[in-house]
């Protein structure tokens, strides 16, 4: 092949290389460190791309994403299906996982709930709101009311 070079803006000859065995990439042995670099529209390289000339992510690291990208070669898509939500807010905001509480809920397993906690029914801060918790070895059914929860059955062991 031939020796070529890399030029970035007015830095004619910035990196000559031989592109011998090269086929799609070239390789720097060592940090490529930018103080200032062109910023034109048309520029191969500009501070902004690179974050501000800080350190840049691996291409070939491992990345979980919201859609695949062509250019990533380890990336896993964070995929839900209902009742699970997914909402990407933005560059540089949350990716927020929640629950779509307008469908049935169907399990194919048992639903465990902690010893100390209830099962509601209805909005647990709400009176009208109903709750079956364990107190020691008895199930014990509440409703709430002026902002207490009542005992309106008790299951004994």
């Amino acid at each position: 092949m031939a020796k070529k070079s890399i030029t970035i803006g007015n830095l004619t000859n910035f990196h000559v290389y031989d592109d011998t065995g090269i086929t799609d990439a070239a390789i720097f042995p060592d940090v490529v460190q930018v103080q200032a670099a062109p910023a034109g529209s048309n520029d191969v390289l500009r501070l902004g791309d690179v974050g501000g000339g800080g350190p840049v992510a691996p291409y070939d690291a491992q990345y979980v994403v919201i859609a695949l990208d062509g250019d990533l070669d380890n990336e896993r898509r964070l995929q839900v299906d209902s009742p699970i939500t997914l909402t990407d807010n933005g560059a540089n905001n949350d990716v927020d996982i929640g629950f779509d509480t307008t469908v049935d809920l169907i399990l194919s397993a048992n639903l465990e709930v902690g010893s100390s906690d209830g099962l509601y029914f209805g909005d647990q801060s709400t009176d009208g709101s109903w709750r079956i918790i364990r107190s020691g070895n008895d199930l014990v059914i509440e409703r709430r009311e002026s902002s207490s929860w009542v005992t309106k059955s008790t299951i004994s062991a």
